[in-house]
């Protein structure tokens, strides 16, 4: 850089300021010369540390650090001897309990689910020590044994999955709802064997045990309840109830266009549209039911093993008047329970009297479908089954 003109003080502070620049560019150069030659001194290879480590004499460790040592080892070993010996009653634990019966009434054996001899053997056995059984009790078992266990499951889909029906929907589907739950269970409770369960199953299910779409039980108000009255497999013992609890029976009464709803479910399901080729139908609806507010008078008179059908109000959003079904049962301490399934196919127990209160804080959020009470079927036992024509099969 040029060396400007100075004139006065400020040529003087610039020729400085010049100068102190120069000054520092000359003193970086000799650094570059001292850095490289730092990297050839022998001083500093001769501090590079040696690549063998120093060996320590074992006389050297203290015998208390030989002692913590040793007692680290104890501990884990014993760890993991304590792990396994958990891990081996676990086992054991979970297998004894895979053999109880899902009541804690027999033993089930330990059967693998592609031993579908083996399976049919247990049904049966099931089947026999039941018959003494009276309808409540095998309601019970074979609820429970839904609700607990896939076994049961398993064995109904091995021996009902080559039934073939002239219907859109399976005899036994992968995840029951709420009606095919109570269907399946008043079927395994009127059988004898297995060879009784398919017969049953259809009694249920269709009127006048012809399986098809048109003849499926549709409407629990309009075709469940008086279909199944009419071919004696359920009892409405709602009026008698009342009767007995001193409280007055009400019912509900609507008008349902049961011909035009088969035809929506064709269009939305993608069903045969032979299927909606139905006469055209108008049903007058009426269903007794005892009111929520007086139900809690009726639980001592409800029996084990009745079927509890849930009644809404009338409403001309909605096709149905009972939208919901489950199973009452009696624990061990005597007090009402409900089974029931959802629509995702889980099943459980709850007390009765908890479901009810959680229908009314419905009631109080949602009043436009409100519950208005229960409508009660009692099962009636098994007559001998009625051969079923073969072009129904």
């Amino acid at each position: 850089m040029r060396d400007l003109p100075t004139f006065g003080e400020g040529g003087l502070m610039i020729k400085k300021m010049t100068a102190k620049k120069k000054t520092t560019k000359t003193a970086k150069k000799p650094s570059k010369v001292t850095r490289s030659k730092k990297k050839s001194s022998p001083a500093v290879v001769a501090r590079r540390p040696s690549r063998t480590k120093p060996t320590v004499p074992s006389s050297g460790r203290s015998k208390q650090f030989q002692a913590l040592h040793g007692a680290y080892y104890a501990v884990g070993a014993v760890a993991l001897a304590f792990s396994f010996l958990l891990l081996f009653y676990g086992l054991m634990d979970r297998s004894h309990s895979l053999r109880q019966d899902v009541r804690g009434i027999a033993q089930v054996p330990l059967i693998s689910s592609e031993s579908s001899p083996v399976k049919q053997t247990w049904l049966e056995s099931e089947f026999q020590r039941l018959h003494s059984k009276s309808t409540p009790e095998r309601v019970d078992f074979w609820s429970a044994a839904l609700e607990n266990g896939p076994l049961l499951r398993s064995e109904i889909r091995d021996l009902l999955g080559k039934k073939m029906v002239s219907d859109s929907a399976p005899l036994f589907p992968e995840k029951l709802d709420c009606t095919t739950f109570v269907e399946t269970v008043i079927a395994l409770s009127r059988s004898d064997s297995s060879a009784d369960l398919f017969q049953r199953l259809i009694e249920v299910r269709y009127r006048d045990a012809q399986p098809s779409f048109s003849n499926r039980n549709h409407f629990v108000e309009a075709d469940w309840i008086p279909n199944n009255e009419k071919s004696q497999v359920l009892k409405d013992i709602t009026a008698d109830l009342a009767t007995s609890s001193q409280i007055q029976v009400q019912a509900e009464d609507r008008t349902l266009h049961r011909s035009q709803w088969i035809s929506d479910q064709v269009h939305r399901q993608g069903l045969d549209r032979e299927i909606a080729s139905v006469p055209v139908e108008i049903k007058k609806v009426r269903v007794a039911y005892l009111p929520l507010e007086s139900i809690k008078k009726v639980f001592s008179q409800i029996p084990s093993g009745a079927i509890i059908n849930f009644v809404r109000e009338k409403s001309p959003k909605h096709a149905v008047l009972v939208s919901h079904q489950g199973i009452a049962v009696r624990n061990s301490q005597g007090q009402l329970m409900l089974r029931h399934a959802s629509i995702g196919g889980h099943i459980r127990t709850e007390s009765l009297v908890s479901y009810l209160e959680g229908m009314n804080h419905h009631n109080r959020k949602r009043v436009r479908w409100g519950w208005v009470g229960l409508n009660v079927n009692q099962i009636k036992s098994s007559s001998p089954s009625k051969i079923l024509r073969k072009d129904a099969m």
